[in-house]
């Protein structure tokens, strides 16, 4: 790159000999010439005064100071448009489903805030593979984000998914033993018929197809029997709720906290906590509601044991199903025991259930 210099006359003709000028000019008593890189270093080590003129440094900082203020503008426009492209507003499924609740648990654990919104760099397009493969009782699942809502569309076998498709091959085979009530089958073959009995690991839903190899997608809906045992307390401490609540703000300023309007102070309570604001972590607004609870001791008989652990069972399986048409179908009390502190209450039960999981083709 060349390089334009003016220097004092008589200082340039004291190192004129250490470097290689060009197109010179003398005017009165300033010289101005133009040197490479290597000789504008000879000149700095001199120490002789100089300037350079018309130099992309000298250009490019006369750019900035005339223009900086639009500069920052659309640096400005620029960064609030990639920031807000990670902005998220909601989530939104296109159908309720069991398996709903799991999903936006797990996706907002990688949302982040700042200030009063919520960000999130998920990768959509993994999630949704992970999630394809753990839930093949649906026929197609797909997370994505468009204006800022992270949209979930989760398939049912009414709907029209022919499009659909899924690079990842393998089979559906079964999770646990049990007889075959009715099942659907989206891509692959099937290896199912009505009241057939499988074993956990049988392959339901081959990804085997006329010598190509596909996503086996389906349902697989089987009776299924277990046996399944709780304890129950004779005395046990329950806790309850005494109807006495409040709200209030918190401030958190370097992990320091500050309670604006709160007036009472519970021994024991329930706490739920929403960020309004936040800004990096380090200050942070929180709008907190805390609801009084106390504890009393129950006492169970053999009756109450069971409705209780009845109510436990019942409770798991609904956490735990992942399609609408699992239900208990019976919970028989099979025996129950007793020690001088605890109850344990055992039942069969039958249960209708999806038994169909993924398993990927290892290479």
């Amino acid at each position: 790159m060349t390089y334009k210099i003016i220097m004092n006359k008589n200082d340039f003709f004291k190192i004129h000999n250490r470097i290689a000028a060009k197109n010179l000019e003398i005017k009165e008593e300033e010289v101005r010439f133009e040197v490479e890189l290597g000789s504008l270093n000879v000149i700095k080590e001199s120490g002789y005064a100089y300037r350079l003129v018309d130099s992309f440094r000298i250009k490019l900082k006369y750019f900035m100071k005339k223009y900086y203020l639009l500069l920052v503008g659309v640096l400005f426009l620029f960064t609030i448009l990639y920031i807000n492209s990670y902005r998220v507003s909601r989530i939104q499924f296109n159908t309720d489903t069991p398996i709903n609740s799991s999903i936006e648990q797990r996706i907002k654990k990688n949302f982040r805030r700042l200030f009063c919104f919520t960000f999130s760099n998920m990768n959509y397009a993994s999630f949704s593979k992970s999630l394809r493969m753990e839930y093949a009782q649906y026929p197609y699942i797909e997370v994505y984000s468009k204006n800022n809502v992270v949209r979930v569309d989760i398939y049912s076998y009414d709907d029209e998914v022919d499009k659909k498709k899924d690079n990842v091959v393998g089979d559906i085979v079964a999770k646990k033993d049990g007889i075959i009530d009715y099942f659907y089958v989206f891509s692959g073959n099937s290896l199912l018929s009505k009241n057939k009995y499988v074993k956990a690991g049988d392959v339901l839903i081959s990804g085997s197809l006329n010598d190509m190899y596909v996503s086996s997608r389906g349902l697989v809906m089987a009776n299924t029997y277990e046996k399944a045992t709780v304890e129950v307390l004779k005395k046990e401490k329950v806790e309850m709720e005494s109807g006495d609540s409040q709200k209030f703000y918190q401030i958190e300023l370097f992990k320091n906290d500050f309670n604006i309007s709160k007036k009472k102070k519970f021994s024991a309570c329930e706490r739920i906590e929403k960020k309004t604001f936040n800004f990096f972590d380090v200050f942070c607004v929180k709008k907190i509601e805390e609801r009084e609870k106390y504890d009393i001791i129950r006492e169970n008989d053999r009756d109450s044991a069971v409705l209780i652990a009845k109510e436990q069972i019942e409770k798991e399986f609904e956490k735990n199903k992942v399609n609408v048409e699992e239900k208990i179908l019976n919970l028989e009390e099979y025996k129950i025991e007793e020690t001088e502190e605890v109850y344990t209450v055992t039942f069969i039960i039958k249960k209708l259930e999806s038994i169909g999981e993924f398993q990927e083709y290892k290479e």
